[in-house]
């Protein structure tokens, strides 16, 4: 990272976001509903090499943030990688990528499911944040917020999926996707 001190004036670089669902082998007769947020391993690959060869950047989502704050100056064509839900095939085959390339991302998950089948258990998260990930949140149990009338419920699935996160990790999250 050269980030450096930014003015008071908000950064306009223009910064490229990439959002990722799955990253697993593709196979004959996947449902469409799942094949439509999935990539191959090969493919993720091949992304994430074309980033590194063309000369962008990848950088924290937070680093956005703190740009359009005016707090950091970004390095030239950044570009954010994010991956939503916590999937185990983001850890078994993005990760690996990601660090092979040395890149970064940001994880959002949504704390409930952690530790069932097909989901990221919270030492996968740990190490993934220890090898320089972002963990962000995504509600505990990933609802249609729009349709949560009730104001504590609300507030438990954004504030409670914080706290469970920030208990489990031992650091702040101060991203949430959704």
């Amino acid at each position: 990272k050269n980030n450096v001190e930014a003015s008071s004036v908000p950064q306009t670089t223009l910064a490229h976001v990439i959002v990722y669902h799955s990253v697993r082998p593709i196979y004959e007769g996947m449902p469409e509903d799942v094949h439509l947020f999935t990539v191959s391993p090969e493919v993720f690959e091949s992304q994430i090499k074309y980033l590194k060869d063309s000369g962008y950047n990848v950088v924290p989502l937070g680093d956005l943030v703190l740009a359009s704050e005016g707090k950091i100056i970004l390095p030239s064509k950044p570009v954010a990688i994010t991956f939503d839900d916590g999937w185990e095939n983001q850890y078994v085959y993005a990760f690996p990528i990601l660090k092979k390339y040395n890149a970064t991302a940001t994880f959002f998950i949504f704390s409930n499911a952690m530790g069932h089948t097909k989901w990221m258990t919270w030492d996968m998260v740990r190490e993934m944040q220890n090898a320089g990930m972002t963990i962000g949140s995504h509600t505990k149990t990933h609802p249609y917020l729009k349709q949560i009338t009730d104001k504590a419920k609300l507030d438990e699935e954004i504030a409670g999926s914080k706290k469970i996160i920030e208990a489990q990790i031992g650091r702040e999250v101060s991203l949430f996707a959704y």
